[in-house]
This record gives C-alpha cells, structure tokens and sequence, in this order.
C-alpha cells in the first residue's frame, strides 16, 4: 500500500470502521486530529448500520455511510450496490488504524476506489501489543498529525438525547448515583468458553450473581442497555439477580445508550 499522502490534493478521505461501538468509542479519539490534518477535505465514514447515528453526530465528519452487515455478507447484489456507491465518491484516501482487520474491512478498502490507501500494517508494520488508544495515536502521527497528549475515547451527544435520557431517568424514578448500568451483551460472534486455541470469549453469563450484593447493600437499580439481540444473554445474567431492574434493553438509540452509561456511577460488560 502506499503510505505517501500530500496534505493539498485529499478532497475526500475514506474513514473505514466495520466495527462494535466499544472500538467505535476507541477510534473516535482520532476524528477531530485528522480533521485538522485534513482540513480542507470532506471526511466520510464507512460503518455498520447500528453506529450511523454515533457517527452523524460527530462534528468532524461530513458523510456517514451505513451498511447492513448480515446483506453484505449474505447478497451479492447489496454488495455490488455498495461499491458503486463508493466508487462515485472518487476518494483520494482510504484510511483504516485496525490492528486485526477482519475480511469485511479489507472488503472495503479493497473496494473503496481510493487513490491511496493506508492501513495499520501500511502505517506502522508489525507492532508490540500496545493499549488501542497508543496504537490510534501512533496511526494518526505517522500519517502527517502532530498529537503528544494521550487520546481520549469520545461519544457525541445532542441535547435533545440529553433531555430524553433525562426524562426516562425521572419516569423510572432512577437515581445517577445509586444506578448501575449493565451490558450483558457482545459485539462478536460468541466463541466457547476458552476454545482449544486458546482463545478468549468476551461474554460471561454471572453478572447478575455478582451484582446482587453489592445492589441490595447499596440499594442500587439494575439498568440494562443494549440491543434485542443482547436479550437472552441479559436473561441468563438475571437468574440469580434480586434486585431493582430497568429493562431498557432494544429500547434505546446507541447515543442514548451513550447518555445513559454516562450519568450511572458504574458500568458493568465485556465489550
């Protein structure tokens, strides 16, 4: 891949994040240095249908691209349909900081019709394993932005989430600092408890009996976020639960989940 990039002649850059909100939360840290890297450029970002409002709300983007994941998969129309979008685009750069880029990733920037393309492995060949946000930094600084300080996860979030957040806080009689949010579910495809190569899984079935003390002796509320997907995991987790709980599980956007976890004193998940 190339790596040289001339700050003048990028007039729409290709920001490529097929992945979770945890890792969406992680990569965002970059947008406002590399919109001041690229200030004249128009910058788009590529994601799962779930993140576009995430990424809509971001100041530092211009255009925010949804695809569905289970039809890019699954359908070849959808995804011939897709590269004739971004091949219309005509970028000048495709830029993707993932460290493990999965087939749906390297899909798209092999296709994004981008004059330069720059990926983790283009940007810093084979690294140590470091912190995600180091190894952001790292990427940004190596393509021309001139950050020292360490990177910060970011969410934006409207006003009008703020007050809606707010008022399902008052209508459920939740408390900040006596909630405890809970996040049973998982961005990935579930793997075996501990698979025969080694491999960790991120999700864990005993929140609930891990909770149930430290709630009850502290009077907190259970409030569960995530999506309807996320319901049977949330139910496992409850079996040996006794306490206050808000279901708000499937009935939230991803940014009012965002505003949710932001006003409890603990948030509890594996991804």
């Amino acid at each position: 891949m190339k790596q040289t990039v001339f700050h003048n002649s990028i007039q729409k850059l290709l920001w490529v994040r097929p992945d979770a909100v945890g890792d969406a939360t992680l990569s965002a840290s970059m947008l406002p240095h590399l919109k001041e890297r690229f200030e004249q450029s128009e910058i788009h970002v590529i994601c799962r249908s779930p993140l576009y409002d995430f990424y809509a709300e971001c100041p530092y983007v211009d255009k925010v691209i949804a695809f569905d994941l289970d039809r890019l998969l699954n359908h070849e129309v959808y995804r011939r349909q897709l590269v004739e979008l971004l091949a219309r685009n005509k970028y000048d750069l495709c830029l993707d900081s993932s460290r493990s880029p999965t087939y749906v990733t390297e899909f798209l920037i092999d296709n994004s019709g981008a004059e330069v393309k720059i990926n983790h492995k283009a940007a810093l060949g084979e690294t140590p394993p470091i912190s995600e946000l180091k190894n952001h930094r790292n990427f940004i600084n190596k393509i021309g932005c001139e950050v020292k300080k360490d990177l910060k996860p970011l969410v934006w979030i409207s006003h009008h989430v703020e007050a809606s957040v707010d008022k399902t806080f008052k209508e459920n009689n939740l408390e900040p600092s006596l909630t405890i949010v809970l996040a049973a579910g998982v961005g990935a495809p579930i793997l075996p408890i501990y698979s025969q190569k080694n491999r960790w899984i991120r999700r864990y079935d005993h929140y609930g009996e891990a909770l149930n003390s430290l709630c009850r002796e502290k009077k907190q509320t259970l409030v569960l976020v995530g999506t309807e997907a996320d319901l049977p995991s949330i139910h496992k987790n409850l079996r040996n639960f006794s306490g206050r709980v808000v279901n708000l599980a499937g009935k939230t956007s991803i940014l009012e989940m965002a505003a949710i976890i932001k006003r409890a004193t603990l948030l509890v998940g594996a991804d």
